[in-house]
């Protein structure tokens, strides 16, 4: 049954694959170059992948058929990811597209980002998200229209410096990253030696092993990702997490829900505010701190007794230490001496503003809008 149930279903899937490219435009504005490239490639690797297993289904050997269904799956669930991301991006562009990705392009410039910028597409379900292998980035549909949350796209941005391979440039960045990672086992390492005769060898090390496998790589990166935006931009990100934490966040201090893949959200606001303070905005960080601890106070949530050892002050120190050094590395800007920098300063100013006159933002927030949005047309008249 699978050998025939493969030789026509590989056969359609490679027709889909050659749809998929007929889909693309062929007007595409110059930032959708490498996107469309990076989609080319990954469907003629899909391609030849089918290619390759049609071949290996004229094998009828019942042994083997397995192996071909689970090398099948694969190949559809990498061109589902494709439709769904890279090629769903190039064929339902939004107007709002050509504002963001001009936004993100000026971030590239001022912070001196030392990799291509993203394309940004207006499609995400689910918050802000990049896929670093084709370098693309999504927001929500209406992110355009508002600025309050566009500090997100500084954290993105720092993604793909941890994740692209074989680039000396981002050798800073990423060495930086692996000694954290090393102060992040030393750690780990210590509280089993330390605690193991509190709690019992065995159920002391399910613990652990839960934080282990959170830290590493999943907390570490969020959060080298959060000291990049945060020493690059400054206040407004923290302004931004703490915006997203009163929307959308839980318990700041859940330490594991099963198979979390960011870290709790007062660890993350520490390491921010631990940025500000390395970069010498103290006073911008007593601000934030401020009105954390108000709302921490109005929640009424207390960390669990473990989450201080699971998260202890120094070792957030060291990684935003560890963070700043890797950004400086790269020849990044610095929140601390950004000077006339158009983006940085209106997304600060933006908090600035919300915090002054709450009731009168909105209306000052859609003027602001507008001014982008006339930026971004003239910019294409004139690049």
């Amino acid at each position: 049954m699978l050998s025939l149930y493969l030789a026509g279903s590989v056969a359609q899937l490679q027709l889909r694959a050659q749809r998929l490219v007929g889909r693309i435009p062929r007007d595409l504005p110059r930032e959708y170059a490498a996107l469309e490239q990076a989609c080319r490639t990954q469907i003629n690797a899909i391609v030849a992948g089918l290619g390759r297993l049609a071949d290996d289904t004229r094998d009828n050997k019942s042994k083997r058929q397995s192996v071909q269904l689970r090398v099948f799956r694969r190949l559809v669930a990498d061109l589902d990811i494709l439709e769904a991301t890279g090629i769903m991006a190039l064929t339902r562009r939004h107007s709002d597209d050509h504002l963001l990705n001009h936004l993100i392009e000026q971030i590239r410039n001022e912070i001196r980002y030392p990799l291509a910028a993203p394309v940004v597409s207006s499609l995400s379900q689910q918050y802000f998200q990049i896929k670093s292998d084709l370098n693309l980035l999504f927001v929500p549909l209406a992110e355009g229209d508002f600025l309050l949350h566009l500090p997100d796209l500084y954290h993105e941005l720092a993604h793909p410096l941890l994740s692209v391979v074989n680039d000396p440039a981002l050798d800073p960045f990423q060495n930086a990253f692996y000694r954290a990672a090393d102060h992040v086992m030393c750690h780990l390492d210590e509280l089993e030696r330390r605690e193991s005769r509190r709690y019992g060898p065995k159920a002391y090390g399910i613990l652990l092993k839960q934080w282990a496998d959170a830290w590493i790589p999943f907390w570490l990166t969020e959060l080298f990702c959060d000291a990049f935006a945060t020493c690059t931009l400054g206040a407004a990100y923290a302004w931004a997490h703490l915006h997203l934490i009163a929307k959308r966040g839980d318990n700041p201090f859940e330490i594991w829900s099963g198979a979390r893949s960011h870290p709790p959200d007062e660890a993350r606001l520490r390491v921010m505010l631990l940025c500000l303070e390395k970069c010498g905005e103290g006073f911008a960080a007593g601000r934030v701190r401020k009105q954390w601890n108000e709302f921490k106070s109005e929640i009424e949530l207390e960390p669990e007794p473990e989450y201080p050892r699971c998260l202890p002050d120094a070792l957030l120190s060291t990684i935003a230490t560890e963070a700043k050094i890797g950004v400086e590395g790269l020849g990044c800007r610095l929140a601390d001496s950004q000077g006339n920098q158009p983006v940085s300063q209106l997304l600060n100013a933006a908090w600035e503003q919300f915090w002054a006159a709450p009731e009168s933002y909105v209306d000052w927030e859609r003027t602001e809008i507008e001014k982008l949005r006339l930026q971004a047309r003239q910019s294409r008249v004139h690049p």
